[in-house]
């Protein structure tokens, strides 16, 4: 285990699912911490909904379901915090909330209002 984020490349050799344990692997790393964190803040943010099936525009505010701190609602996004199209991922099913989000470069981070409201 190597503790500053970062696994060598010589171990990304292959696929994690296709390495069986033998002595020549006795030095495999298959995960990196940098720490530990307390996120039961985040669980909590975000538990409202996990659940929920995902389609697209599922709730309407006269549902009985709507909740407004339902963070993964899609029209709470859009009323509360920021819409973001993911063309596949929406399609599929694939649901998001987005509280940090950065350009194709990461060099511009931004930080969006429910990441500093909750």
């Amino acid at each position: 285990r190597i503790d500053n984020g970062e696994i060598p490349l010589a171990q990304k050799q292959r696929p994690t699912e296709t390495v069986r344990p033998s002595p020549e692997d006795d030095n495999l790393i298959c995960t990196s911490s940098r720490g530990t964190a307390d996120i039961k803040a985040l669980q909590d943010l975000i538990r409202e909904g996990y659940n929920n099936h995902c389609l697209p525009d599922q709730i309407s505010k006269s549902d009985p379901s709507y909740s407004p701190t339902n963070l993964w609602d899609t029209k709470n996004a859009s009323l509360h915090n920021v819409s973001v199209v993911r063309a596949s991922h929406d399609a599929w099913g694939i649901k998001k909330i987005v509280l940090i989000f950065c350009d194709d470069f990461i060099s511009r981070i931004f930080e969006l209002p429910w990441w500093h409201s909750r």
